[in-house]
């Protein structure tokens, strides 16, 4: 109705396809009056199903990831921690300290730097890396070994490299 007196409306709505199919519309209108003085109005749609489905999905799977017992990461390559789940938030900061920041605040200083370059040497030929880690927990007080599977996760467009998942 306001578009129609000359104001505009936006709306996201889900609507039915001429297949039967539900897709989500982004619709925005404009009214206005034509040289007769009817009320006229123009409106564009645009079909935002895929981006809907997508951010879906990508809830689904952070919900799975914050209630998964086991560690899981995503760092940049810089080192830069983008997401920890719960129980990495739990295991790797402290009751009264910040979540770390940089993936390798998390490592127990002075790891063993030959098996830190045959790690790496892995990593750089298959874009992969299994074994055991040691964690640093908490302040940094205590620690703690797990097994671990770090994988190269590359730019969906450009096959770059992206960021590091860390299990």
């Amino acid at each position: 109705a306001a578009a129609v007196r000359g104001g505009s409306f936006e709306s996201v709505m889900r609507v039915r396809d001429h297949e039967g199919r539900w897709r989500w519309l982004d619709v925005s209108a404009r009214g206005y009056r034509s040289e007769a003085g009817r009320p006229c109005m123009v409106a564009l749609g645009r079909d935002i199903t895929e981006r809907r489905l997508a951010e879906h999905e990508r809830r689904q799977l952070t919900g799975l990831m914050e209630q998964s017992s086991d560690l899981m990461a995503l760092c940049g390559l810089d080192g830069e921690i983008l997401f920890l789940n719960a129980t990495g938030r739990r295991l790797l900061a402290a009751e009264d300290a910040a979540t770390p920041h940089r993936i390798e605040d998390c490592f127990v200083e002075g790891t063993d730097a030959g098996q830190r370059a045959a790690a790496e040497a892995v990593f750089r030929e298959d874009g992969r890396w299994s074994g055991r880690l040691t964690l640093r927990t908490g302040n940094g007080s205590g620690e703690i070994e797990v097994q671990a599977s770090v994988v190269l996760l590359e730019d969906e467009l450009t096959s770059a490299p992206a960021a590091l998942a860390l299990v």
